[in-house]
């Protein structure tokens, strides 16, 4: 059984790539596991799971590197080895320790038949030279990985990409490059096995990690724009679904603007929205939700 382990901080487009996937390999026997760090598993709602030789395991509130997610991780793994999948994509949260996943496959019982065959990172240039700096496990994705898919090249002048491009090969020289847009490009470069890949090089920063807050009240459109303006500069990420006139929409943000897709109706809808800060910003965020509808 292949794992594919696909990391990127908030907003890179880790779900476009997954549903890419989906529809790519609805004819082999592919399982998803798709890992929300907040409580409401927005991610798996979007994905589009119609065929018959996939299956989509989902786990939220917290990230699969964590102690309290390990077990959730292994389970999904095991049945998807049991049951004989070709193929397994690994969705990791945005905030995701890549080291202490595979810590966590290699520590266990389950080690001789279950590890990580290739791992990809997606990274958008803009956001990556804004927040790498100050949020580490940026970096530690893109060391790990074996292949990187720098998207939105579409909106992204060619002096910061390059200045990206420079920077990423400096930190893992022996990763596969890719520049896309919507994440698009030969999906079976990613899905192969690495034979040459790296021994484990296990290690922690202590740093401060973002907090996951879940809002499950009803939002307007006029809201929903009154709460990106109040918490301008304040949050990592805002994800979710809301109804506005009886139709559901994906809301999320990424930087400066907020993006609102229509959503198809033919699944479960989970409604609400997960905003991740940082700790130091966590009050402003619950005081912003406490006053919306003020």
């Amino acid at each position: 059984m292949e794992i594919t382990l696909i990391m990127g901080f908030l907003g890179t487009g880790k779900t476009t790539l997954v549903n890419n996937l989906l529809e790519k390999f609805d004819n082999i026997k592919t399982g998803f596991v798709i890992n929300d760090f907040g409580s409401i598993p927005i991610d798996a709602t979007l994905l589009n799971e119609s065929s018959s030789q996939s299956k989509i395991y989902s786990i939220n509130n917290g990230s699969i590197c964590c102690t309290c997610k390990q077990h959730e991780l292994l389970k999904a793994l095991v049945y998807f080895h049991e049951n004989n999948y070709e193929k397994v994509i690994v969705e990791s949260s945005g905030i995701s320790d890549p080291y202490l996943i595979e810590k966590t496959l290699r520590d266990s019982k389950y080690k001789d038949v279950i590890a990580i065959s290739r791992a990809v990172t997606i990274i958008t240039p803009d956001s990556y030279l804004k927040l790498e700096r100050n949020i580490k496990v940026i970096n530690k994705q893109v060391g790990y990985s074996d292949a990187l898919v720098v998207n939105k090249c579409d909106n992204t002048n060619n002096e910061i990409l390059e200045q990206v491009i420079s920077k990423i090969n400096r930190l893992n020289p022996g990763a596969k490059i890719f520049r896309t847009s919507f994440c698009k490009f030969d999906y079976y470069e990613i899905m192969e096995p690495d034979n040459t890949r790296r021994e484990l090089l296990y290690y922690t920063d202590p740093e401060m990690k973002p907090v996951a807050i879940t809002y499950n009240g009803k939002l307007t459109l006029k809201q929903l724009n009154w709460l990106m303006q109040e918490l301008s500069g304040e949050i990592l990420r805002l994800k979710g679904v809301i109804k506005i006139d009886k139709r559901y929409y994906s809301v999320s943000n990424n930087l400066s603007e907020v993006i609102i897709n229509a959503v198809a109706q033919n699944f479960d809808i989970n409604m609400g929205i997960n905003i991740i800060a940082m700790p130091i910003n966590i009050k402003k965020v619950k005081d912003a939700l406490k006053n919306i509808k003020k």
